[in-house]
């Protein structure tokens, strides 16, 4: 299911994720990064970095992911991503879904 979007790190990873839906057991996120590249694609530079206290260059992962819900830390307070980088996310979610759905 579809949520507002949260920053939250992912222990698994290593890294921040953007948290779009929510399952029982488990989070649907896009893994956020510096990197311009993951696995030999490129990746979506975001408008602004999600950390308010950072000026770094910040970029999504083309790619929904899912882990469970225990490998994630708590919402980062006062992090967030631009309304046009939250569209992105989204985009990323409805696509994986939209596929899924069609395959079931």
């Amino acid at each position: 299911m579809k949520i507002k979007i949260q920053i939250r790190y992912n222990y698994k990873t290593k890294h921040h994720s953007a948290v779009v839906g929510e399952e029982e057991d488990s989070y649907d996120h896009v893994p956020l990064t510096h990197s311009t590249h993951t696995s030999g694609r490129k990746n979506i530079k975001l408008k602004k970095n999600p950390n308010p206290k950072s000026n770094r260059d910040s970029y999504m992962v083309r790619q929904l992911r899912n882990n469970p819900k225990d490998t994630f830390d708590r919402e980062k307070k006062n992090w967030g991503l631009d309304p046009e980088d939250e569209a992105k996310a989204y985009e990323i979610y409805d696509k994986k879904k939209k596929t899924e759905s069609s395959n079931s």
